[in-house]
């Protein structure tokens, strides 16, 4: 039986803001989100590849020693495999059964969307959107030290984001996310918190800025929101802009007109 839970989903490319946007939906009192829930990824590759007869655990391709001590995960090549073990992908998340809405953003989760719209069908994605240029600059810093083309995956990844045009999909910016966060609840018809900016002080901007909407409008604010978006124009070599813009013609035009 499928559930009928309305879970959230946050995703996006890594260092694309879904962090942020999972602290800010948690911060309101009706809703838990996980964040960076690296278990849950993996069980939903393990999941998503038994629903479609990919991949069924044998001795020839074990699931990860994580997984060993569901022995009987082993011996199970049946399709309805992911439908029995729902419940457990539910209980890796703190905000299952304690909330109204909960969630995770774990920013590929997107990718497994087909399987967890079988089971929620009333869940809602948040795609947090930037511009690839700026994504790009921290991907080659920061993001898979040990994939040997960054530039594929990158590219693979970025393309692979869905639109609202899908069913289920809500599509918001990195820039409104940091210039105006209270959008993050209105996506959802929430009503803004308080102190909707509270807990984020590991997250950009927050650690300088604390938990006072007023100094992320600031001087000083607007400064560090600044030097964060359109960094590309800085950071890039023009070979690097070149290519991006070839690859994402629309998307860079976008980001042009809407840049502040």
């Amino acid at each position: 039986m499928l559930s009928t839970e309305r879970p959230i989903f946050v995703g996006g490319v890594a260092k694309s803001g879904t962090t942020l946007v999972g602290h800010l939906l948690s911060n309101h009192p009706t809703v838990d989100i996980d964040y960076d829930i690296g278990p849950s990824l993996h069980f939903l590759r393990y999941a998503r590849d038994a629903a479609n007869d990919h991949f069924f655990f044998s001795n020839e391709n074990p699931p990860s020693p994580m997984w060993k001590r569901n022995q009987h995960w082993l011996k199970d090549d049946r399709r309805e495999w992911h439908l029995l073990n729902m419940d457990y992908f539910q209980s890796m998340h703190r905000g299952y059964g304690r909330a109204h809405r909960w969630g995770s953003s774990t920013c590929a989760t997107y990718q497994h969307r087909k399987l967890l719209f079988k089971w929620y069908p009333n869940a809602t994605f948040v795609i947090v959107k930037r511009d690839p240029r700026d994504l790009w600059c921290s991907h080659r810093k920061l993001v898979n030290p040990n994939i040997d083309n960054k530039w594929d995956d990158f590219i693979k990844t970025y393309s692979s984001l869905p639109t609202e045009n899908e069913k289920g999909i809500k599509v918001i910016e990195y820039h409104d996310v940091v210039t105006r966060p209270e959008l993050v609840f209105t996506l959802f018809d929430l009503d803004i918190p308080q102190n909707y900016l509270s807990g984020v002080q590991e997250v950009f901007l927050a650690r300088t800025l604390g938990s006072d909407p007023r100094l992320w409008k600031s001087e000083l604010g607007e400064g560090l929101i600044r030097s964060r978006i359109g960094k590309w124009q800085r950071e890039l070599s023009p070979r690097e802009i070149r290519m991006l813009e070839l690859a994402f013609p629309e998307e860079c035009e976008y980001y042009d007109k809407v840049t502040p």
